[in-house]
């Protein structure tokens, strides 16, 4: 799944608790930190951490490969709620990722 999938995968609450339970079913959603594989990039394909398990870092590298840290699976849906919301459900997914992509780089 890319940025833009994400996005269509959290829209809601009940759809992020969702997401993080069908990848850890023993952990709260807001453990769940999300990290993009290589770049920043609303093509980047995601990758959903434990986030007690990794190091606290914006980069990491698991078996070979580099991974950027986006934003907690909790933080990552609000933002997409609060967007989708100011903007009365017009934006695209694709819309919603370009904005979560902008704000992690030039914001977060």
């Amino acid at each position: 799944m890319n940025v833009i999938e994400l996005v269509s995968r959290i829209r809601t609450l009940e759809q992020a608790e969702n997401l993080a339970r069908g990848e850890y079913p023993e952990l709260d959603f807001r453990q769940v930190d999300i990290y993009l594989e290589e770049v920043l990039s609303i093509v980047s394909e995601v990758k959903l951490f434990d986030a007690e398990s990794i190091p606290n870092d914006s980069e990491i590298e698991i078996d070979g490969k580099r991974f950027v840290n986006l934003f907690p699976l909790a933080m990552a849906q609000e933002m997409v709620e609060d967007f989708s919301n100011a903007y009365s459900n017009i934006l695209s997914d694709k819309e919603i990722a370009d904005r979560l992509i902008n704000y992690r780089i030039n914001d977060a």
